[in-house]
């Protein structure tokens, strides 16, 4: 086994002296961060009050690239030969809902997208509270806390006022439904109605007769999207109006879906921008595709329904997964050690069940010499999955439109020309053979979706420093440009009226 490790510091440091944008680009906007009181804040470390010409020095108490992204993998096992080195420097033991104090740190390091400690000057208010990655039951807890409430949160916002508003942003690193008892972020009903929240999930907001024809999820949407709403691929600045739509489903306003966060992160000052990043790799993928996820856990855990010598959970990609595991194991030789050229004679399959924490061996191994990644849905519509086989350059193959409605601002410009797409009735046909329509799918047009995924895979990812155009600089650039756009409409800004969602909170503006 070879390990090779760098410094965390020695990448942030190196990378601070790119700071700045690219000569004639725009500016990608001032960002200005709140100091939340410790009801609002649950991290260790805080941006510092006072100015620093380095990251260290804007970061107080330090914290380290690997406590807000994990752990660096860079072991190589005797399984990964065909890999070099360079393959593992970028991929880190990252929380899956970390993705809030990631772009936290960014915010306050990043000199392309610098932080500002003037609100006049800034381009977008970061509001971190509760950025610390939390599974669903935390956040319940955490917005069920004294003091954690949107009373608690505009005083704790003096620069939110009716011409501010929509310059503010919240972050939720999961989906939607996990905000229930957040009501600043779920069901506002102060100025923070304007506000926009970000979250792994899109809102889907359809029509009540095409949720009444479906079994529905009442959390996300129901359980087969019979179409892509466009409520889930625009952002919209208002909440729509009528009976027509379910009343459940007007909440979380201004709400934008953006990736997970990835177990890789590139660092321009080692170099993941070029042809070694991982997402850039085209050799040695000489598996077919590759599977990883669970089915289910064991009898009597938890509530689900036995289909074969599966346990069923009763989620979103449950079918999916039982049919892509009978797929995968029927393919001939289904093991990830084989060295084949010619594309048309990729047969192999990787399964990787059952994984339930980081390892380099199932998902750096499996993606990284894969050509296609089986990508079915969750316990939600909504999988880190797609974007860690992105970032590694592993073509996706999503089964859902709740597929084709996730991040709209970071992957919806290439995603089509980035994924294969089977409708979950076309994998059920007995007809359909899912090896065979892989391994028919052009070379050329192979090549093209792993060229399109090079070059854009770095948007998808929150970079540990400042790599151009990463998720972090993605996101603050397209909202500075919502933000103008909304400024410059007619009536901007229209007084502020809490409508008919629940009562004013007597919190005052500023």
């Amino acid at each position: 086994m070879c390990v090779a490790r760098r410094s965390p510091w020695l990448v942030a440091a190196a990378a601070w002296a790119l700071r700045g944008v690219d000569s004639g680009e725009a500016a990608c906007g001032k960002v200005f961060i709140y100091d939340l009181p410790p009801a609002l804040y649950d991290l260790r470390w805080r941006p510092s009050p006072t100015p620093g010409a380095t990251p260290r020095e804007r970061l107080a108490p330090f914290a380290s690239v690997e406590e807000v992204f994990g752990s660096e993998h860079v072991e190589k096992s005797r399984s990964c030969e065909g890999l070099d080195d360079h393959a593992f420097e970028s991929l880190y033991a990252t929380e899956q809902w970390g993705a809030a104090e990631q772009l936290l740190y960014r915010a306050a390091t990043s000199g392309r997208c610098p932080r500002t400690l003037d609100p006049s000057e800034a381009d977008i208010f970061l509001v971190p509270v509760l950025p610390k990655a939390k599974s669903g039951g935390g956040w319940v807890a955490a917005c069920n806390a004294t003091g954690a409430d949107e009373r608690s949160l505009v005083k704790a916002l003096p620069h939110l006022n009716e011409r501010t508003a929509h310059r503010h942003v919240m972050v939720v690193a999961k989906g939607l439904a996990s905000a229930k008892t957040c009501d600043w972020f779920l069901e506002p009903r102060t100025l923070l109605k304007r506000a926009v929240r970000v979250a792994y999930s899109a809102k889907v907001m359809l029509p009540k007769s095409d949720f009444d024809a479906a079994r529905t999820k009442p959390r996300y949407g129901p359980a087969h999207l019979p179409y892509v709403p466009r409520s889930a691929v625009y952002y919209d600045r208002t909440l729509p109006a009528g009976d027509e739509l379910r009343a459940e489903l007007f909440v979380a306003p201004n709400l934008v879906s953006i990736p997970y966060a990835t177990s890789v992160h590139g660092a321009a000052a080692a170099g993941d921008v070029g042809e070694r990043a991982p997402w850039s790799r085209r050799h040695h993928r000489n598996l077919l595709m590759s599977f990883q996820g669970k089915l289910g856990r064991e009898a009597g855990s938890h509530r689900g329904a036995t289909n074969g010598t599966f346990i069923v959970d009763k989620h979103y990609g449950a079918a999916v997964r039982a049919r892509v595991v009978q797929i995968c194991e029927a393919a001939p030789e289904n093991f990830c050690h084989v060295d084949l050229i010619a594309y048309r004679e990729r047969s192999k399959c990787f399964l990787g069940l059952g994984t339930t924490s980081f390892h380099p061996e199932t998902m750096e191994l499996a993606k990284a010499k894969s050509v296609f990644c089986l990508e079915p849905l969750g316990d939600s519509p909504y999988r880190k999955s797609i974007w860690d086989s992105l970032s590694l350059g592993c073509i996706p193959v999503v089964f859902s439109l709740y597929s084709e409605i996730t991040a709209p601002w970071h992957w919806g410009p290439w995603r089509n020309a980035s994924r294969v797409y089977v409708p979950e009735a076309r994998l059920n046909d007995d007809a359909f053979d899912l090896v065979d329509h892989l391994r028919s799918i052009p070379e050329a047009d192979v090549k093209a979706m792993q060229a399109t995924i090079a070059h854009h895979a770095r948007s998808i990812q929150i970079a540990v420093d400042d790599v151009p155009h990463d998720a972090f600089e993605t996101l603050v650039r397209r909202l500075v440009a919502e933000v103008e756009a909304h400024e410059a409409s007619p009536g901007f800004p229209a007084p502020f009226d809490p409508g008919e969602t629940g009562q004013w909170l007597d919190v005052g503006t500023h």
